[in-house]
């Protein structure tokens, strides 16, 4: 199943500039945005200049967003993801990018694994952001069992503890995962 980006949250972005939800919203897509500049090919420090713009051209233009069902909302975000990385390709280069260019800089990336990248960088980015509410060993039960595929009996002799320690681990951080995802994902 693919994630849905959460309409309780675009509804907020785009009636209102409640400062909060668009905290919510860049939490949550700032590092996407960046790693898939990244993976267009800009190193770093453009990867994040690129990513500040996209960011203002959603806050630009999510009043006119329109939703159509499910992944519409995602194909939107490619769309302007696109057509950022084009027009700072451009800029920077200073003469408009020949279309075959740009095909290739960003085919790869949006075409191959934009559908398949976009839950697992939307989980990533929960793992990212929960781990730090959690005690280290609390944390690593849960991914040495949910993520890793470890035993319960493999996580606990990894962890020197007994594996009821790890069965309440992993319950403490599913337990909050599940109405975290619910918040980022309809």
């Amino acid at each position: 199943m693919t994630p849905e980006t959460s309409l309780s949250l675009l509804s907020e972005i785009k009636t209102t500039t409640n400062q909060v939800a668009w905290e919510r919203f860049s939490r949550i897509y700032f590092n996407l945005i960046q790693s898939w500049c990244e993976q267009c090919g800009l190193n770093h420090e453009d990867s994040l200049d690129l990513t500040q713009e996209v960011l203002i051209r959603i806050f630009e233009r999510i009043k006119d967003y329109t939703h159509q069902g499910k992944g519409s909302f995602r194909n939107w975000l490619r769309r302007v993801i696109q057509n950022c990385f084009a027009n700072f390709k451009s800029i920077r280069a200073e003469l408009p990018m020949p279309a075959e260019e740009l095909e290739a800089a960003l085919g790869g990336v949006f075409n191959n694994h934009w559908e398949e990248d976009f839950p697992k960088k939307i989980y990533q980015e929960a793992y990212r952001t929960l781990s730090a509410e959690f005690e280290t060993d609390t944390w690593r039960a849960f991914e040495l069992t949910q993520i890793h595929n470890h035993s319960v009996t493999e996580a606990a002799a990894l962890l020197n503890c007994t594996t009821n320690v790890i069965y309440i681990s992993r319950c403490r951080v599913i337990l909050r995962l599940i109405p975290y995802l619910k918040e980022l994902i309809d």
